[in-house]
């Protein structure tokens, strides 16, 4: 290659320059030292990226996706993808109508059933309006949607509609 080019390539497990291996010069043990502290520098630098990832400063990032991610829980709350219905939790709640208070709330009764957990609640409205699966109340799912549901919170609240058409339901 002319120009000398960078590009390394893999030889009986030694990486050489790739201009030395199309011309046959020999390359010398302390270009494979190289290459060796080379590869070692650099598992030692992911390795401690690792440890920080997990332990360290961005830990913050690991703890709000085991809170949920509310942008994600508002992805699935307008997608229909949560049932086999052509339908999903903003069909009937626009906006998160209705919902403002949902996270602070003690309890709910719906159709004369009444629990203290938010995740019952959608896991009803999911499997017997939407007509899918239940999803595990620890799920990386549950927890999105119910970080969305929780930004509502606050909001002015509003009525859901008086009417909704059929379809929409």
């Amino acid at each position: 290659m002319p120009g000398g080019g960078s590009s390394l390539i893999l030889v009986r497990g030694i990486e050489i320059p790739f201009t030395k291996y199309l011309t046959g010069e020999d390359y010398n043990m302390e270009e494979v030292k190289m290459t060796k502290r080379l590869i070692f520098a650099v598992l030692v630098v992911l390795g401690v990226f690792m440890v920080f990832a997990v332990t360290g400063e961005f830990s913050n990032a690991y703890s709000a996706a085991a809170e949920g991610d509310k942008t994600r829980g508002e992805f699935l709350f307008y997608n229909p993808g949560l049932g086999t219905l052509p339908i999903s939790c903003g069909s009937c709640h626009p906006g998160g109508r209705g919902l403002e208070a949902a996270h602070g709330k003690k309890g709910f009764k719906i159709l004369g059933v009444k629990t203290d957990k938010l995740e019952s609640v959608i896991n009803f409205w999911v499997v017997n309006i939407l007509r899918g699966e239940k999803l595990d109340h620890n799920s990386q799912t549950m927890k999105d949607i119910k970080a969305y549901i929780k930004s509502l919170f606050g909001l002015p609240k509003r009525d859901l509609p008086k009417s909704i058409p059929i379809n929409e339901c």
